[in-house]
């Protein structure tokens, strides 16, 4: 439902495998959450409708439970996908921290990158960066701004912007759904154990049980993706004299149809704190969008209520657009110059050496979250480049 059929179905089954190998994709770090357990056990039996494959279960993360500690686990980042780039090991990368690039600058065909100038914030010097291909990757804002202030300036920069409007709430979890802990031969050895330690705990629930990651996945007739966890946001924060143990976060992530007057524009006359040409947005739900955005909150709102009580101040509601940090479609991929910015293979149009990466790459409207499509559609550009083009 979300992927861009320019690509084609062979290249994304690649491309994701690849993404998901890169990042240690694992859907089983939290398996031993207890209250984990007890959601997809109340909530899989709430939605009996789902299709096999797509129902309740663990959240998929870019994430390792640690040998050394099994209490925590480690992300991925930057340092997971660059490997030994990152660790000083190889001398084909260098990192120029507190470096800002300010400009790319078109040889005399106009038809491709010459060379890059870029800002040392540290010593307040320009420098000029010359290579045989050019990648921005700057996020959905910077990237098109970067493009803007180089004077490339096709049709669709930083049109079709698309974002994940999101209905959030948090919950207490019932004291029947708790109470289930107690018969749960799962964790009777876990629960014992805890007892042993502290008897007057009257929360079933280990101090130290991992924090439930729950999803459910797209689905067709279900254009939102949903997430059930803890503490992911500051505006999931609660209050000190709550137990965190009883509350969880439900996040449902919508999608908008790309729509070309949704858009970032540029000011040529204004700029940023870095001098850079001042972001604007100009964004709106369309009444098909705000139609499924209600859809979609009608469904957390049954899923809230099957597991638990509103925790006061955290009722159900819309969080402003943009929350989510997941705008996309501002350098959209496609086959038409006149409504694209990059072909399939992430490089722009016109330019023989200059590639652009990260969401704003995506055309499509989506509910899940970005990184891997992104990473896939980088994976894919990479290949072009070393082939030659």
């Amino acid at each position: 439902m979300e992927r861009y059929h320019g690509i084609s179905d062979a290249d994304w089954e690649r491309y994701y495998g690849e993404g998901e190998e890169i990042l240690g994709v694992s859907q089983h770090e939290f398996d031993g959450s207890m209250r984990q357990h007890l959601i997809i056990d109340v909530l899989g039996k709430e939605f009996r409708e789902l299709p096999a494959g797509y129902g309740v279960q663990g959240l998929p993360l870019a994430a390792k439970r640690r040998a050394d500690n099994p209490r925590m686990v480690r992300w991925a980042g930057t340092d997971t996908v660059l490997g030994g780039l990152a660790d000083g090991g190889e001398d084909r990368f260098t990192l120029l921290p507190h470096h800002l690039c300010t400009r790319l600058v078109q040889d005399t065909t106009g038809s491709s990158i010459a060379y890059a100038e870029v800002r040392d914030l540290a010593r307040s010097r320009e420098v000029r960066v010359a290579a045989d291909n050019y990648v921005v990757a700057a996020g959905a804002v910077l990237t098109p701004q970067l493009l803007w202030a180089s004077r490339i300036r096709p049709p669709a920069l930083g049109r079709y912007l698309t974002e994940h409007p999101t209905t959030f709430c948090q919950v207490t979890l019932l004291q029947s759904l708790i109470g289930q802990a107690t018969t749960s031969e799962h964790f009777s050895s876990q629960l014992l154990a805890y007892r042993e330690r502290f008897p007057d705990d009257e929360l079933p629930i280990p101090d130290d049980d991992p924090d439930p990651n729950v999803w459910i996945p797209v689905t067709e007739g279900r254009p939102w993706h949903a997430q059930i966890n803890r503490d992911s946001f500051h505006y999931g924060d609660i209050p000190p004299h709550v137990d965190g143990r009883l509350i969880v976060d439900l996040r449902w992530f919508g999608l908008v149809d790309p729509r070309p007057e949704n858009r970032v524009f540029f000011s040529d006359r204004y700029t940023d704190v870095h001098d850079m040409p001042q972001p604007t947005f100009d964004f709106a739900y369309s009444a098909e969008d705000g139609a499924r955005l209600h859809r979609m909150m009608a469904e957390m709102i049954r899923a809230a209520l099957a597991i638990g009580g509103f925790l006061p101040g955290a009722e159900p509601r819309f969080p402003i657009p943009g929350l989510p940090l997941h705008i996309a479609g501002t350098v959209r991929m496609g086959e038409d110059p006149q409504t694209s910015v990059v072909n399939t293979d992430s490089r722009v149009w016109g330019y023989g050496n200059l590639y652009l990466g990260g969401n704003g790459v995506i055309p499509t409207g989506t509910a899940s979250n970005p990184t891997l499509t992104s990473i896939a559609m980088a994976l894919k550009a990479a290949d072009r480049m070393i082939a030659g083009g």
